[in-house]
């Protein structure tokens, strides 16, 4: 596809979706905060666009996650420690970002 522009904050509206993919556009900017509000999400896919900006801590409120896809983008910044928190999460790609720091501890539990 080749959709692009801006996720609009409004995307936090969608609280019944289960899966939500954005995989392989030209969207930009930054993942909105107001994802926090999908806590029925378990797939979320960022994938192969040119979104910037770090990954909000708000993810790690997603408590039904199970899959998450962050690759081949430009997110900047810490990998939120939150995110390892999360106990239904089974796959997570960060793979071709702009990442800095180190893994939280989190991560192993």
């Amino acid at each position: 596809n080749q959709v692009g522009g801006d996720i609009p904050s409004e995307i936090g509206l969608l609280s019944n979706v289960h899966e939500l993919s954005f995989f392989d556009n030209k969207f930009e900017g930054s993942v909105p905060s107001t994802i926090k509000n999908l806590q029925d999400l378990a797939m979320l896919s960022f994938s192969l666009n040119k979104m910037t900006g770090s990954i909000p801590s708000a993810i790690g409120t997603l408590t039904s996650l199970r899959e998450m896809g962050l690759a081949l983008n430009s997110f900047t910044g810490d990998i939120p420690s939150e995110i390892g928190s999360l106990q239904a999460l089974q796959w997570a790609d960060f793979y071709a970002n702009k990442f800095t720091g180190s893994i939280a501890s989190e991560f192993g539990n």
